[in-house]
């Protein structure tokens, strides 16, 4: 197992804000620096990683070489885009930090993430390749969103690198835009020096370079942080997507916002409408019915008043209350009057004579 001191150094000036690889740039570079800092501290338990940022106008050490995954991939969410990228001064920082590195058995390698132009000159970069080499450093480079850059990175790289066992030191990994920056490192020399898949031999078995068989727990967070990400990434993207396609809704809502209240003009007119024919056909006795009696049926409270009579009162209050002038018609029909009472087994001039008596 090789025994490594490695320094990451992320590209976080203002161009990593660009959303060309997705989410963003910074974020495509973030993702592959968890998968890197897991192979790197699963490996061998006595190496060490440590980040470093180029932008911002500046060089800083974000986290110094420890073997802690949880420091290591806690440092990355500090990390703010910025300023401009100093990849000449960055790897000169990483170099010093490597040359005072606490196992002197460690092997030093730089991984640099270039995602914005490089200001420097080839001459410079040439300069500074042939003193890594000389201190035995090896670099690699992940090189993506401008394809400026790589030219002057394959000269850098053929200056720094070195053949051990007949296999390059140092490697370039260009990732075109719309790829994967972590999943083209993954699959790459950098992480797959021996082609074995992933740099922990077996493929997906392997992923992110941890053996499940070794570590069943770990394999299983990384592969869900993995999966977790991609979903993130395709709910960010179709969103994206759907505000494209709805950029010409505003003006279809405001059409139908100036539409609405004619609508609900006419809307109001019919109810409207519809309210005061139901009041013109409600029926007469939906109102309230005063009670009343009249004056010539009115009896004192000692007075008993035979069964025709009382007959009569109840024909009349029914006739009152349907307010009809045919029926207050036939009451007034003697006769009529008689021939009901007789219908009832009532003898009517039996109660006529009795009422005179009394």
């Amino acid at each position: 197992m090789t025994l490594e001191a490695t320094y990451i150094c992320v590209d976080n000036s203002e161009t990593m804000r660009n959303g060309d690889y997705s989410p963003t740039r910074l974020q495509a570079v973030s993702n592959a620096c968890n998968v890197l800092a897991a192979q790197k501290t699963q490996v061998n338990p006595e190496n060490g990683v440590g980040f470093l940022t180029m932008g911002n106008d500046r060089v800083r050490i974000v986290e110094t070489l420890t073997p802690d995954l949880n420091r290591l991939l806690s440092s990355l969410t500090h990390i703010t885009p910025g300023g401009s990228l100093d990849l000449v001064k960055g790897l000169q920082v990483c170099q010093l930090g490597l040359k005072h590195r606490m196992n002197k058995n460690q092997r030093q390698r730089i991984v640099a993430f270039v995602g914005s132009k490089v200001n420097s000159t080839e001459k410079e970069l040439v300069t500074l390749a042939k003193k890594l080499k000389k201190h035995s450093v090896s670099v690699d480079i992940v090189c993506f969103g401008c394809e400026e850059n790589v030219k002057l990175m394959q000269a850098f790289i053929d200056n720094v690198n070195s053949k051990q066992q007949d296999k390059d030191t140092s490697h370039l990994l260009v990732v075109k835009e719309g790829q994967s920056v972590a999943d083209c490192l993954l699959s790459s020399p950098i992480l797959n020096p021996d082609g074995t898949g992933g740099g922990g031999g077996g493929g997906s078995d392997a992923m992110f370079g941890v053996d499940p068989n070794l570590d069943p727990e770990l394999a299983m967070v990384l592969r869900m942080s993995m999966e977790e990400e991609r979903a993130r990434q395709e709910k960010a993207k179709a969103e994206s997507e759907s505000k494209g396609g709805d950029a010409d809704m505003p003006q279809a809502e405001t059409q139908a916002a100036a539409a609405a209240p004619a609508v609900m003009n006419e809307d109001d007119d019919l109810a409207r409408a519809i309210a005061l024919s139901m009041q013109e056909t409600q029926p007469a006795t939906d109102e309230p019915v005063k009670e009343t009696q009249p004056a010539s049926m009115e009896v004192d409270g000692e007075e008993e008043l035979t069964e025709e009579q009382q007959m009569e009162l109840a024909l009349k209050m029914s006739m009152q209350e349907t307010a009809d002038p045919e029926l207050d018609a036939l009451m007034g029909d003697e006769d009529l009057a008689a021939e009901v009472a007789a219908q009832l087994g009532v003898d009517a001039s039996k109660e006529k004579d009795k009422a005179n008596d009394k």
